[in-house]
């Protein structure tokens, strides 16, 4: 252990903290005492510290009690480094220490952490957590925000229900009550009445919830109308011209269309047959008069000139067994634009 070996004795001159013949021995130096160092009694350490042995110098320690410092505890000290104050600033005084505790704090020593919810200050059941001089508010369990649980929550507003469905406030929720014929949690599933079609053959199925069919004054009740929620629900089966309306909005063609075809086809061949009708009898028409007419006329006038006719015995030239093609055109275009209006 470093000891020095000496031709006279002591043998062996042995290095603190050991001691013996030959330096073998750790001397205890919590129970020595030490007049080198000034300490002339026992205990080494002061004021109840706890004193344990190093192997360096001054191969002791002393673990000190509160508010004492130094070797031996020999200091008084209130505010040492061993922070007696936990949360506050430590103020020494001829007795101890006083410690001024910071705000949310309180105790000896500042250890003891005041509950800022005894006030509560959370309203309406909202949860109050305590902080460092502070506290916090959990309104998730109730129907009220803000940071004491005091503002009114409308799930309401704006209102998610839709198709003149009727919102119903509730606790972080929101129910709506729908019309008949709409459903879903919104009122945004109109329900498909006219699938599969209810309605006999030949007859349309118009749902009551299709807005784009009211105001057409030939559909049946409630289509003549205005549309209205309280009407949507259900079908309505149509023999009727609205069944046609329907159609026509499909195809593109109506009735008034499709007769205005058909006329023009039938037209189209009476024109034929009689020009061909004419053309059999040789008549071209010239007028209200055919060639045939107007030969007659100037025979007549020829007789009359020269004496072969009087007048008492001109007789009227019976009518002709066909119309004249003027005449037939003329009433084919006068049904025609009947029909077509």
């Amino acid at each position: 252990n470093g000891g020095i070996c000496n031709s006279s004795e002591p043998v062996c001159s042995c290095p603190k903290p050991y001691s013996g013949d030959n330096c073998s021995v750790t001397d205890d130096y919590c129970s020595k005492l030490q007049p080198d160092m000034g300490i002339d009694s026992l205990p080494v350490c002061l004021n109840g510290g706890l004193c344990s042995p190093i192997e360096t110098e001054p191969f002791f320690n002393c673990s000190c009690s509160i508010n004492y410092t130094g070797n031996r505890c020999e200091l008084f000290e209130a505010c040492s480094i061993r922070k007696p104050c936990s949360n506050g600033l430590c103020v020494g005084t001829s007795s101890g220490k006083n410690c001024s505790c910071f705000a949310g704090w309180t105790g000896a020593s500042c250890a003891t952490n005041v509950n800022d919810c005894q006030t509560g200050l959370c309203k309406n059941g909202g949860e109050c957590i305590d902080g460092n001089s502070t506290y916090t508010c959990n309104c998730s369990k109730t129907d009220f925000s803000g940071p004491n649980c005091t503002n009114p929550i409308n799930d309401c507003q704006p209102n998610p229900c839709v198709n003149n469905g009727t919102c119903v406030d509730g606790l972080r929720n929101f129910t709506c009550q729908c019309l008949a014929g709409f459903s879903g949690r919104n009122c945004s599933i109109d329900h498909p009445d006219c699938i599969p079609n209810p309605c006999p053959a030949n007859s349309a199925c118009l749902e009551r919830s299709n807005r784009s069919l009211y105001g057409i004054p030939s559909l049946p009740a409630p289509f003549n109308g205005q549309f209205r929620y309280s009407l949507a629900a259900g079908y309505v089966c149509d023999k009727g011209y609205g069944s046609e309306l329907l159609k026509e909005r499909h195809t593109g063609i109506g009735i008034g269309a499709a007769a205005g075809f058909a006329f023009c086809a039938l037209l189209a061949v009476i024109i034929i047959l009689a020009v061909l009708s004419a053309y059999k009898h040789k008549k071209i028409s010239l007028g209200c008069f055919s060639r045939r007419d107007a030969d007659y006329i100037d025979e007549v006038k020829m007789r009359l000139e020269t004496g072969i006719m009087s007048p008492s015995r001109l007789e009227a030239r019976p009518s002709q067994a066909h119309p004249t093609t003027a005449t037939v055109m003329q009433s084919l275009l006068t049904v025609g634009a009947l029909m077509w209006t």
